[in-house]
């Protein structure tokens, strides 16, 4: 087995989020999440949680079709309180396909960005 350290990997950078329209996106993301925008260049458009390494990239599909039901990412942003951020977030717009919710291994939501892609708040 490959040793961590043998791997030359060094961390996760930026992870792909399929969007229909990059610039309405990233308005969105910055607008309504607070993200920051920290690329626009073509098609390589990143943002991010002030003070954190990873950015989303924000990856254009013009012929993005959103699910009805919506499309687990299986990102997850963490918070100290998941009814705290839920108000917050729903107060400025944002749609949640799971309301705040503890099933046994902590508290969650779940919210979607314009194209359905769906994100989870973790209580930590």
């Amino acid at each position: 087995m490959l040793k961590h350290e043998d791997s030359q990997l060094k961390k996760i950078s930026s992870i792909a989020v399929s969007v229909s329209d990059k610039d309405k996106a990233m308005k969105w993301y910055s607008e309504v999440l607070g993200m920051e925008v920290r690329e626009n260049e073509g098609h390589w458009v990143t943002v991010g949680l002030r003070g954190d390494g990873i950015s989303i990239h924000l990856c254009e599909d013009k012929e993005l079709k959103p699910a009805p039901e919506g499309v687990n990412t299986g990102i997850a942003f963490s918070t100290d309180n998941v009814d705290k951020a839920y108000d917050a977030l729903k107060s400025n717009g944002v749609e949640f396909s799971k309301l705040p919710n503890d099933e046994g291994f902590g508290m969650y939501c779940i919210f979607n960005d314009p194209d359905k892609n769906q994100f989870w708040v973790l209580g930590v």
